[in-house]
């Protein structure tokens, strides 16, 4: 009994020390700032940590990559450059549209990072798992998985991640924070798009149809062009759903579509406006 009572008291001594040795290391793997976010699908439920992609950074052109991408991502790194010059490097899976990021430093010196992005699915129903991604001390850059089950896209749905509530009030120190919010919005791909060109008096002077696979560079209207109508026809649940975009002449582009992975990327496509 007492060999017991002492493999026992072995075996909980080992079980505590072990479990010191995990809070360490989950608290030392959640060291380091967040900043950005890994978004990935997967029908078979949650991935592990072992197989989420790698972040690498190349010493010969000193920027951050991911190896082995199986999803979609924003990160903004801090990059020490051979000669000391030290700035904020943008990378991305190049899946998300709408960008729209906001840098602002305050008294004290801490920078706070707003970033917003749309993502465009063509189908409805996907699971989503969210992952930070932060950097250490050192500069490795790595991804973490967070406790969240999931968000299920349908219509449309929004995930926002930020480091703590303390991030509206970054700019009185000397840290550094992010907040991301990732707007999931559900859109059929269009299968046709039709330019119409219009005159003052509002009829129609020029169509151009373009079928979705087709790339645009740039678009030229004819110089009579008062504004442009654009009508993005697609399929929706077995059902003919039509988009409509007016585009006056303020405006320096507009959108069009294209298909990769699931994903709709948004285009914007330069206007060349006749004087």
């Amino acid at each position: 009994m007492k060999h017991k009572f002492l493999i026992g008291g072995l075996l909980l001594g080992v079980m505590m020390i072990t479990g010191c040795q995990l809070a360490k290391e989950e608290e030392q793997v959640s060291k380091g700032r967040f900043i950005g976010v890994y978004l990935r699908t997967d029908r078979m439920g949650h991935p592990a940590e072992e197989d989420l992609p790698q972040v690498v950074y190349d010493e010969e052109t000193e920027t951050y990559e991911v190896k082995e991408e199986k999803g979609y991502f924003f990160f903004s790194p801090s990059v020490t450059k051979k000669d000391g010059e030290r700035y904020q490097e943008q990378v991305t899976s190049g899946h998300l549209s709408d960008m729209n990021i906001t840098v602002s430093v305050g008294e004290g010196g801490g920078t706070a990072q707003d970033v917003e992005a749309v993502l465009y699915f063509t189908e409805k129903n996907q699971i989503f798992y969210p992952y930070r991604i932060r950097q250490d001390e050192n500069g490795e850059v790595f991804m973490q998985r967070s406790d969240d089950m999931g968000y299920q896209v349908d219509h449309i749905s929004a995930l926002m991640l930020s480091e703590d509530d303390s991030y509206d009030e970054i700019g009185n120190n000397e840290g550094y924070q992010m907040k991301f919010k990732v707007s999931f919005l559900y859109k059929a791909a269009p299968e046709v798009v039709r330019i119409f060109e219009m005159g003052k008096d509002h009829a129609i002077r020029k169509e151009t149809v373009l079928p979705f696979s087709e790339n645009l560079e740039e678009y030229r209207p004819e110089k009579d062009t008062a504004y442009l109508l654009l009508e993005y026809e697609s399929s929706l649940e077995g059902e003919e759903s039509i988009d409509r975009l007016l585009v006056s002449k303020e405006e320096a582009s507009f959108p069009l579509y294209e298909e990769a992975e699931g994903v709709l990327l948004k285009k914007l496509v330069p206007i060349l406006w006749e004087e």
